[in-house]
């Protein structure tokens, strides 16, 4: 699965990202390294939910596709899928 375009929708404030380093640039983007996932709930509320249910993370060097929690039962098939699912409040 790919994605073209990444969503950047990772709050720099309450994430745990590494602050230290300058972040890596990248094709006129900035990637950061995150440890710890916190979305920015107000750039969420201004997108409507059917543009935000699958994206490519944007703005870290892991690019993680993120799924909405109204779809993870399409991956997880009982069990028997192929994808490993992991909430972002436990990243």
């Amino acid at each position: 699965m790919t994605f073209a375009e990444r969503f950047d929708c990772w709050d720099r404030d309450n994430s745990n990202y590494e602050k230290e380093s300058p972040p890596i640039r990248l094709g006129g983007f900035e990637l950061f390294l995150v440890y710890d996932y916190s979305f920015n709930s107000e750039l969420l509320d201004k997108l409507p939910l059917e543009q935000r249910l699958l994206f490519k993370m944007g703005g870290t060097i892991d690019g993680y596709i993120v799924c909405h929690e109204s779809l993870a039962h399409l991956f997880r098939q009982g069990g028997k899928g192929g994808a490993e699912l992991t909430l972002i409040s436990d990243y």
